[in-house]
């Protein structure tokens, strides 16, 4: 196996080469087991997505031409936090359900300001599906967090292409792709 640079011809490094695009993974809650961070964004990011049975995840939704909407799935929105994931010590995108996002007020009014409070994402019951709760705390003191990310960019990578603007559920002041 070779690794071509543009061209026919293979490189030879003794060290990987750079990423194009830093690749951060999305962290959803399991069952019984909760994820916790520090935002490092400033705002949620939104964008429809389907759930695709036969792969087991969601994947955005391309618009016109969809696969998933001739099974009559409608996309449904989901938002993305950049967080400071405690356990990895890196960060991670936190996916919150549209539903997790209504009932809690800082993301149901699309605060600008969530930088530096902490969010604790929990799934409820042992589904694996179930329903999620958003709960998000001050946090009193100076953390040196990282620089905030362009999450949008970040989505973008993971699926491959820009989903174009849809008609979704509106949430007041919450941006969606």
């Amino acid at each position: 196996m070779s690794i071509h640079a543009g061209g026919e011809t293979p490189f030879w490094s003794r060290t990987p080469p750079p990423r194009p695009v830093k690749f951060y993974p999305i962290l959803r809650p399991k069952p019984n087991v909760s994820i916790k961070g520090h935002i490092v964004n400033p705002f949620i990011e939104g964008v429809g997505l389907h759930w695709s049975p036969s792969l087991e995840r969601n994947l955005a939704c391309p618009g016109e031409g969809c696969k998933e909407d001739h099974v009559k799935r409608p996309p449904r929105w989901y938002g993305y936090l950049a967080i400071m994931d405690r356990g990895l010590g890196k960060i991670v995108l936190a996916e919150i359900t549209y539903q997790a996002a209504k009932d809690n007020p800082l993301l149901d009014k699309g605060q600008d300001s969530l930088r530096g409070l902490v969010l604790t994402l929990k799934r409820y019951g042992n589904a694996k599906r179930g329903r999620v709760r958003a709960e998000i705390e001050p946090f009193h003191r100076d953390l040196g967090l990282p620089p905030a990310i362009d999450v949008r960019k970040a989505l973008v990578h993971i699926f491959g292409f820009e989903p174009p603007a849809m008609e979704l559920p509106q949430t007041e002041g919450v941006n969606h792709v």
